[in-house]
This record gives C-alpha cells, structure tokens and sequence, in this order.
C-alpha cells in the first residue's frame, strides 16, 4: 500500500455477528497494531453500531441466500417508520434472501459527491440481481439504484460501474459477481485499477463486512 502512496492513510471499521471471526478480526488488528475498537460485534441489519459513520470505500461479502427472518421485524420497522430516512427506503427483498439489505446498508453510507463520494464493492450471486418480478421488493431496490443516477439530487447518485463474475470453486459452482458502486461520474474500471484508487488516497476510511 504504501509503495504506491507513502502518505497514505487507512482508517478500517467493521461489525462482525460471527464471534468467533470477531475475535479473529480484533486478535488480527491487534497484532498488527491497528485500531480495534472500530471493529463491532453484533447484527448489521437490525443493530447498526456503526450508524452514523459515513465510508470513502465499503467492502461486502454478505451470505447467500440466507434469509433475514429473526431480524425481519427490526428491519420492516426501520422500512416504514424512518423509510429513506433509515437505510430501507427503496423497499425489502424476500425473506429468503437479505444480500439486498447489506447493499442497501452500505449505499447508506456513501458520502455525498461534494465530500468525494464513496466507492462500494459487495459479492452478490445472481439471485438478488435478477429475481422478482415488476413491483416486487427487490425490483423496487434495483429501480431505486438505477433512477437515483437520473434525479437531480447528485449527492445521491449511486453507479454501478463494473461487474466482474467469477465462478466460485464450490460444488455448486455458484456464479457470483462483484459489484461495485460509487457516487460521481460514472468510470468503468478493472479491479486491479480500483483498487489502485483505493491506496492512492489519503485519509481514507475503509468499512468492511
């Protein structure tokens, strides 16, 4: 990182519902001397403890296919007491699938354009990219991230930029796709590029689930 930008900066936060993959994160940082107490324990969806932060870049790997159920009254209230004002305006996907929430989560936590926006990247399998029909929650959230480029509220734009598939080496072969958003002028990058934007910034924060 620092071969590319001496001057670089990383600020790294995360919440974590896994204990024992938290303990890892933390023993990890801690050994590297890193700052551990931006690292939380707890449910992103229905306990964000990392609510009123804002992130220049997001990194995501939510389960698939694993549905949102004990959290589902949580994350309904959130949708229809606080609706844009919360993270899940734009709608809810089905119970059966919550990756849309993480996203939803994380464009939440974009900075505004002015501030220099903010790039997201997330693993997503195809389901919650292609499922639902006209109408339907995860329709709405797709229509959501789409239109919001075309308003005039360009602190919100949000752009999806690349899409890199891959095929996991599982025996499901279950093929996924690496999705990454950003607020500002649309750029389609390669990742070796984005990433080369992510250490050639200073003062950046990174949050990571």
């Amino acid at each position: 990182m620092h071969e590319l930008n001496p001057d670089a900066q990383r600020a790294t936060f995360g919440q974590e519902l896994n204990p024992e993959s938290y303990a890892v994160c933390k023993a990890d940082m801690m050994i590297k001397g890193q700052e551990v107490k931006n690292i939380k324990h707890g449910n992103t969806l229905s306990d964000d403890q990392l609510f009123a932060d804002k992130f220049d870049y997001m990194l995501s790997n939510p389960p698939f296919g694993v549905e949102w159920k004990k959290v589902q009254k949580a994350v309904a209230d959130e949708h229809e007491q606080q609706g844009f004002n919360g993270r899940f305006g734009a709608g809810l996907p089905r119970v059966s699938d919550g990756s849309l929430l993480f996203l939803l989560h994380l464009i939440s936590k974009m900075r505004p354009v002015h501030e220099g926006g903010s790039r997201i990247g997330i693993i997503l399998n195809g389901s919650p990219l292609f499922t639902g029909g006209a109408g339907s929650g995860e329709s709405e959230i797709r229509r959501y991230i789409l239109e919001t480029d075309l308003s005039a509220k360009q602190e919100t734009n949000e752009r999806a930029i690349h899409n890199l598939e891959v095929d996991l080496k599982e025996a499901n072969e279950t093929k996924s796709g690496l999705d990454i958003f950003k607020k500002g002028l649309i750029s389609f990058v390669r990742m070796y590029e984005f990433l080369s934007k992510i250490v050639n910034y200073e003062d950046k924060a990174l949050l990571t689930f």
